[in-house]
């Protein structure tokens, strides 16, 4: 099976507005950025969040971190992208994780999407440039479809009884947004172009300010305070809910083909940071079972797991050009990429389903 893939290099997919000045978002911003993270993390988290929430963080994060191809599992159900037979077209569809029948759930590409009770959310492509990506709601099987937000979107995800989304606007900026669930009350919540954000709790959101160096801030909606808390060229944070911070850290921009960074490791409250990889992926990262999962560009973009301490390394897949890991419904889930002549990804070979440690592998779009 060979899918088009639009953008299978590097973790960043700015608009091209994001490399020049823009002073409609510059001087709009009413947040105070500061250098250094005045309190522990953990503490400004709501403490309406259980240990069980916080858990969940890193798997959140990494999922947030997968702009396009998800996959998640639900009731034995693994949601996602199936394949048209006959054009190769991707469709929203649904399938039993024992079975290899696709249910067809919408004709459109399905860009992310995320549940809430006996609904799916989710952001339909609606046109072959990405540039129409409402977001619907629809029952589990598909039916009852309604637009909720019409227009470009991305990142979506729910906490609590909202939708948080980007939200772009005529010039094609992205603004960190949220709404209630039927679409109302619709809110700008950071007035500043922002990529990759992710919020645990409705209030504190962590985002990637591609004009400070693409570094990594968190932002407190209360106290409307702006602080940088990572090195620069930073890609697909993961934070563990607690006081550490996952990242793939670059000496350059993905902009200039560069996509092999260090995978470190930096306390959030004291700003120290550790390699524990040299030669990881800048777009892939998954942190689950205290293993942080990741393509090995020493071994051919192979996917590998490490532990938290930078030791016990072990290969997970022996595929080669392996990207968008993700942890749902206690499984791995993972693209295989066919290459160009010069070993550059262009197309899905395949997408597997497997355990933790890579056994019992399915293919998903055989």
């Amino acid at each position: 099976m060979f899918l088009t893939c639009c953008a299978c290099q590097g973790q960043q997919q700015q608009s091209d507005n994001s490399t020049s000045e823009n002073t409609s978002t510059a001087d709009a911003a009413p947040s105070q950025e500061t250098e250094e993270v005045p309190t522990s993390i953990e503490d400004e988290l709501s403490p309406a969040l259980t240990e069980a929430d916080k858990a969940n963080i890193p798997i959140e994060m990494a999922r947030n971190n997968v702009d396009f191809g998800l996959y998640q599992i639900k009731d034995g159900w693994i949601y996602g992208a199936a394949a048209n037979e006959g054009n190769g077209k991707l469709y929203f569809a649904k399938r039993r994780l024992e079975d290899s029948t696709w249910t067809t759930l919408n004709g459109c590409y399905i860009v992310d999407f995320d549940f809430y009770n006996e609904f799916v959310y989710a952001i339909l492509s609606e046109d072959s440039e990405g540039q129409h990506t409402p977001i619907y709601r629809m029952n589990l099987g598909g039916s009852n479809t309604t637009k909720i937000v019409d227009g470009k979107t991305a990142f979506l995800q729910i906490k609590g009884d909202k939708l948080y989304f980007n939200l772009y606007d005529e010039n094609d900026i992205p603004y960190f947004t949220s709404c209630d669930l039927d679409g109302s009350n619709m809110k700008r919540l950071i007035d500043k172009e922002v990529y990759y954000p992710y919020t645990p709790d409705g209030n504190i959101i962590f985002y990637q300010d591609d004009k400070d160096e693409e570094t990594l801030h968190k932002f407190n909606l209360t106290t409307q305070e702006d602080v940088r808390i990572s090195s620069p060229h930073m890609y697909v944070p993961i934070y563990d809910g607690k006081h550490t911070l996952f990242y793939v850290r670059n000496y350059k921009s993905t902009r200039d083909n560069s996509f092999t960074g260090d995978l470190v490791k930096r306390n959030i409250d004291t700003g120290e940071e550790a390699v524990l990889y040299a030669g990881a992926y800048t777009g892939d990262l998954l942190y689950v079972n205290d293993y942080l999962y990741f393509a090995n560009m020493n071994d051919e973009q192979r996917l590998y797991a490490i532990d938290t301490n930078g030791e016990n390394i072990k290969l997970i897949s022996d595929d080669p050009y392996t990207s968008r890991v993700m942890y749902t419904g206690n499984k791995l889930i993972y693209s295989v990429f066919d290459t160009d002549d010069n070993g550059v990804p262009q197309s899905v070979n395949n997408i597997y389903c497997c355990e933790p440690d890579g056994s019992n592998r399915i293919a998903l779009l055989d």
